[in-house]
Parts: structure tokens; sequence; C-alpha cells
């Protein structure tokens, strides 16, 4: 049963004092897409002073699956130099697959799960509120779209589906980041649906 925290803050202290913030050590960041991976994942980044890698920012234009859709070479390469001389901290959907396909074991797994009201969801930076499904899919289709995934948000869908069911990371992480924001504060910054 993974250790469950409510704010990045005592899930850093937590993961400091258990000797997960040194150099070499590779911190693996999960969960759902738009869920708040990549902002936990740069926070945690900031707070240890480590390198923060994203596996959109490895996106191959034309690949339909996950791990295929990432450049897994260069995630290697980059990761391995990163090492070298702090921690790294990855973040991605279907972390454990992307890692395991760059040929890369991680030192802890975190995974981020969120309780926010329905129709709530994130763009990395701010939470929009009641979102209709419909504008969720639109919008996740709009973001596959921009990323090289083409049509492939079905099918994205799918794979998190199969990796939650097969590997069950929320079940198995080391550490779990229940995600609640306080909506009165997070909702003044927000744009609004797109």
């Amino acid at each position: 049963m993974p250790l469950a925290f409510e704010s990045i803050d005592a899930l850093a202290s937590a993961l400091r004092m258990e000797g997960h913030a040194v150099p070499g050590t590779l911190l693996v960041v999960d969960g759902y897409n738009r869920r708040g991976k990549t902002t936990a994942a740069r926070k945690l980044a900031e707070f240890f002073g480590a390198t923060h890698i994203d596996a959109d920012d490895y996106v191959v234009n034309g690949a339909a699956h996950f791990p295929e859709a990432v450049d897994r070479n260069r995630i290697r390469i980059d990761v391995q130099r990163a090492l070298l001389s702090m921690p790294v901290i990855f973040s991605s959907v279907l972390a454990l697959g992307v890692l395991r396909a760059a040929a890369q074991s991680h030192s802890c797994h975190v995974y981020v799960r969120h309780s926010w009201p329905p129709g709530t969801y994130t763009d990395g930076e701010v939470l929009y509120p009641q979102c209709s499904p419909e504008q969720l899919l639109a919008d996740e289709d709009a973001v596959c779209r921009a990323t090289g995934f083409a049509d492939n948000a079905p099918v994205l869908g799918r794979e998190l589906l199969n990796y939650h069911l097969n590997e069950k990371p929320h079940e198995y992480a080391d550490y779990v980041l229940d995600v609640a924001f306080d909506l009165d504060v997070a909702l003044p910054q927000a744009r609004g649906p797109r």
C-alpha cells in the first residue's frame, strides 16, 4: 500500500527523508493524463534542484501508441546524462512502460491521483471548472492532435486503461499524491474552458 500525501511539500519532505533526492536518483511521476503530473513533477524538481524530464517533450509525430509515441532513445540519453549530477524527476502517462522501453529503472514511483469535483480538469497550470464530458473529449482530441497523436485520443484512453488494469501503478506506487485543489483559490486564475 503506497504512502499517501495531500501536498507537494509533505511528499517532497518524505522523499528527501527517504533519500530519494540525491544525484543518481530517478523519481517517476505517473498517473492519468491531465491530472497534475507535470505540475507535481515541476514542483518536486524545483524543491530538489532536480532535472524534470516530461515524456510529452519527446513525442514523435505519427506514432500511434505509447511507448512508441515517444523517442525512447532520447529519453534514455537525457535521463542518463542528468543522473550523473542530480536527481531526475520523470513524468509521463504510462510512465513505467515508457521507462522500461527506454531501458531505464526508477528509484521511486509517485502516482498522482486527483479528487477534484466532477467536471473539473487541468491543463497543467490552471484548473477549469464545469467542463462537460463532450468538451473534455474535444479538448483531449485537440491536445492529441497538437502533440502529434493525430486521432489517437481513443487509443491513448485504451492504453491507459490497460496499463492501470495490468500494471496497477495506483496500487504499487511507493507514494501517492492526492491532488485536491482549493477551487476558491485556483479558479480566479482560470482562463475558462477552451
